[in-house]
């Protein structure tokens, strides 16, 4: 899995909801230094650390994976994972 883009989305993600890494760690039952290692792209990430991970953000693990992009109408990409729920059930 192209691990620097999983890292960068996660991190947008857990930004936008107002997690620290310690809360999402928590939340996946990862450790704090795995997570942060995730983040900053320095290590592969195992297909359950990437379920778990969005499981504890509560997106699709495809979002994270492939950092989902769009092209608007204008011809620039945006992120999708702004327009991603942010809480399970909550549908946009």
């Amino acid at each position: 899995m192209r691990k620097g883009r999983f890292g960068l989305s996660v991190r947008q993600v857990r930004e936008k909801q107002n997690l620290t890494i310690e809360q999402l760690a928590k939340r996946a039952g990862v450790s704090e230094a795995r997570l942060l290692e995730i983040e900053l792209g320095y290590s592969d990430v195992l297909i359950s650390e990437a379920k778990a991970i969005a499981d504890a953000l509560g997106v699709q693990i495809g979002a994270l994976i492939l950092g989902i992009e769009t092209r608007s109408g204008s011809g620039v990409y945006r992120s999708a994972i702004n327009t991603l729920p942010t809480t399970k059930g909550d549908k946009k």
